[in-house]
């Protein structure tokens, strides 16, 4: 398998990718992008312990290390864009790079697994093409990362069970190792590779003469990752990223993620209507009742729209349809892509389940549609791949397009009220996701901070969110930044892109619930804040 003929077969996603990055590579940082940012700040005085610091984070001021159950390398890896001084376009123009090598090892991977190259050409074209990918690499956060990483080690796994050569099952490790290291829930894919050496796959997967050394290499993995974690740890409070996993977990969360889990499978990851189409009649089984029933038994219970219902319950249906149809054939395949899809379903027991943590899942999702399409002719195969590569570009676009207008408006209020502004005395800011890195970069600090001591004159710029209730008893406005028209929303109105607390859908329309600024000069600082 040569690398230049799967590079070739990789290109049109690659131009795919680049073509959005050249829409979107001036896009303001959003979200979670400066919680790494900063983390990555933080390495050049500290390369060891990228978490080692104190950083205002949602409602608290406390150690890195405890506000994010993450690997460490999503730091390193945006070293260079703090030290281009911040500029996001080499923020985006890092995380497309690792979508590009997302296509390639999709490529190869197919190739292994038996497919086509044409076939193999199109699953790299769905992966980049998935609208939560695509918008997932307009941001600094380590998803894509930490899918090129798991892809890359996942096969070099399966060219090893192929070809049997030590260096490969070397690779395999490391990829994998800096998979979980970028992204904890990446593990599962460890997991999808023990599998193989269970299931009796066919195409280029050969008999296993070096089992020991499978099991010794897969076996190493969380051994490496305890030692790096440990290693890269906070030193000052005795603990890392990884060691905070189990305080993220919300029992309370489970019935709502599990929802959003199913329901991302019907737009942010397109699997299930072209999955329900092409199995037909075939579907009207058992097996739909049992699909439907908790997602049925949640919707009541918690008074969910009907519309949730439907996309959850589309969902359900299509990933119980696809293992029970797996098992039914006894394909080794398909089960292997059944499971994976279903990796982060352990992720419900966590805060929330964003779409974004599925990206995982979006290869098993590729492949598996283009083996059903195989019972259809090659121009009913192509007409659906155009429309679902359509439909899947354009919500990319608009999830990418909406979320620019919003963390725009973050940084233009930290450039006109913090930046350029004449305040008087100190600058304190009350905000959070992109406008947190843009005020402080702006040298306002954060009234989370312990330090947060305001003195007659000093001004306060905070987002609706932020507005300090008591403020009024001790400031005077001075000015107001808002947006009054409506527009698309990612994160309100009931889209909840980035997380299902705000809403399950990936896109809206209508007025942010966080789109005004205020600007207070203190004028009786009180005691009581």
């Amino acid at each position: 398998m040569n690398p230049s003929t799967s590079l070739v077969s990789a290109l049109p996603a690659i131009i795919i990718a680049f073509a959005f990055f050249g829409y979107f590579y001036n896009k303001a940082f959003a979200i979670d992008d400066p919680y790494f940012l900063f983390q990555a700040q933080h390495v050049l005085t500290d390369p060891w312990h990228p978490s080692s610091f104190d950083i205002a984070w949602n409602d608290s001021f406390d150690r890195a290390s405890i506000l994010s159950p993450t690997g460490p390398m999503m730091a390193y890896i945006l070293v260079p864009t703090v030290l281009a001084d911040g500029a996001e376009w080499v923020a985006h123009l890092t995380v497309t790079l690792f979508l590009c090598w997302s296509a390639y090892s999709m490529v190869r991977i197919a190739l292994l697994l038996g497919f086509s190259r044409n076939e193999a050409l199109v699953a790299s074209l769905m992966l980049v093409a998935t609208p939560t990918v695509i918008a997932m690499s307009s941001t600094a956060m380590p998803d894509i990362p930490g899918l090129a990483f798991a892809l890359a080690g996942l096969e070099r796994w399966l060219a090893f069970q192929a070809h049997q050569k030590w260096h490969q099952a070397i690779l395999a490790f490391v990829f994998l190792s800096l998979a979980v290291l970028t992204r904890s829930h990446t593990a599962g894919i460890v997991g999808i590779c023990a599998l193989t050496l269970i299931l009796p796959l066919k195409g280029q997967i050969a008999k296993r003469s070096a089992w020991w050394l499978s099991v010794a290499a897969l076996a190493a993995i969380p051994a490496a990752v305890l030692l790096v974690s440990w290693v890269t740890g906070d030193t000052a409070a005795e603990t890392n990223n990884l060691a905070q996993t189990t305080s993220f977990l919300n029992l309370r969360s489970a019935s709502s993620n599990f929802l959003a889990f199913c329901g991302h499978f019907t737009l942010a990851l397109p699997l299930a209507l072209p999955w329900l189409l092409m199995r037909g009649k075939q579907l009207f089984r058992w097996q739909t009742l049992v699909a439907l029933l908790p997602t049925t038994l949640i919707c009541w219970v918690t008074l969910m729209p009907w519309w949730v219902f439907v996309m959850a319950g589309l969902g359900a249906v299509s990933l119980v349809d696809i293992l029970y149809d797996a098992c039914q054939r006894r394909d080794a395949l398909r089960i292997l892509l059944g499971l994976w899809l279903l990796i982060t379903l352990p992720i419900c027991l966590y805060i929330h389940m964003p779409s974004k943590y599925l990206v995982l899942s979006v290869p098993a999702l590729a492949l598996l549609l283009i083996l059903e399409s195989r019972h259809y002719s090659r121009s009913i195969r192509r007409a659906g791949l155009g429309v679902w590569l359509a439909g899947s570009l354009l919500l990319g676009f608009l999830i990418i397009d909406f979320d620019a207008s919003r963390t725009d408006f973050g940084r233009r209020a930290a450039r006109e009220l913090v930046a350029t502004k004449p305040l008087e005395g100190s600058v304190w800011y009350g905000g959070h996701w992109g406008f947190q890195w843009y005020a402080e970069k702006a040298g306002a600090k954060s009234v989370l901070s312990p330090a947060f001591q305001p003195r007659r004159g000093d001004s306060i710029v905070c987002s609706e969110t932020f507005f300090i209730q008591t403020a009024k008893y001790h400031c005077r406005p001075r000015s107001l930044l808002e947006e009054t028209q409506p527009g698309g929303q990612v994160m309100s109105n009931g889209a909840g892109f980035y997380s299902n607390y705000f809403g399950y859908l990936p896109i809206s329309w209508g007025r942010g619930e966080y789109e005004r600024f205020h600007v207070l000069v203190v004028t009786d600082p009180g005691t009581r804040w």
